[in-house]
C-alpha cells in the first residue's frame, strides 16, 4: 500500500500547477504525516526546505489551496496545519454545472478509485 504523501506527490507531477507551486506542495508532502495527510509546519520551515522566501512559500500554498491541492487551517502560534488533498471533478446533477471542483483528501480518492477499478474488473458488488 501506498503513503498518502506518495500518492499526493503523483497527483502533484500530473497537475498543471506552476513549477514553484509543484516544488513546494512536495516539499510540504515530506513533512505530512503517511496516514492522515498532515503536516504542521511554518511557513518559515517550508521556505528553508524549498529555498523561496517566506512571502512566495505563502503564494504558492495559497495557489495550491485555490486550486484543491491543500488545505490549510492556522493555528495561534504561527505553524500552520496543512491537509493534502486532491481536486476531484464532481458528476454533474440535474441543476449542477458540469465540472465543480472540490477537495477530497488524497486517501479518499485513492480509496474511490480503487472501488472503481474493482467494479470495472469483478463487476458490481450485488452481494444481499
Amino acid at each position: 500500500m501506498s503513503s498518502r504523501p506518495l500518492q499526493y506527490s503523483k497527483a502533484i507531477r500530473e497537475s498543471d500547477l506552476p513549477t514553484g507551486v509543484r516544488a513546494v506542495c512536495w516539499a510540504l508532502a515530506t513533512y505530512a504525516n503517511n496516514n492522515t495527510g498532515i503536516a504542521y509546519l511554518t511557513v518559515a520551515t517550508l521556505a528553508k526546505a524549498t529555498g523561496f522566501s517566506e512571502a512566495t512559500v505563502s503564494t504558492h500554498t495559497g495557489v495550491a489551496e485555490a486550486e484543491g491541492y491543500l488545505r490549510k487551517d492556522r493555528q495561534y502560534n504561527r505553524s500552520i496545519i496543512y491537509t493534502i488533498t486532491v481536486p476531484i471533478v464532481e458528476e454533474p446533477a440535474n441543476s449542477q454545472i458540469a465540472g465543480t471542483v472540490t477537495e477530497m483528501p488524497i486517501w479518499d480518492w485513492v480509496e474511490q478509485e480503487r472501488a472503481k477499478r474493482a467494479t470495472l474488473t469483478n463487476g458490481p458488488d450485488i452481494t444481499p
